[in-house]
């Protein structure tokens, strides 16, 4: 945050460190793609499989998104 909103990493790509930038980033799929070589989706598979939600897109994501939702629903947040 200290050296602004988007920064450039060599070799890793950009950090978002502004909450609304990166949740317009993480909406946008058809401007900012989250599959393919070194994108956050392969790191997520890489590290924790192919249903990680983060890597996963369309009805998958949605499916799964839908199971989890009482699990971190606002009221639960604080237990986590």
């Amino acid at each position: 945050r200290r050296v602004g909103p988007l920064v450039r990493v060599p070799g890793f790509g950009l950090v978002v460190s502004v909450a609304e930038l990166g949740h317009e980033v993480l909406a946008r799929d058809a401007d900012f793609p989250k599959n393919g070589p070194r994108s956050l989706a392969a790191t997520f598979t890489r590290f924790l499989g192919p249903a990680a939600l983060g890597n996963m897109d369309g009805p998958a994501h949605a499916r799964l998104r839908a199971r989890l939702t009482d699990a971190f629903a606002p009221a639960r947040v604080p237990e986590l």
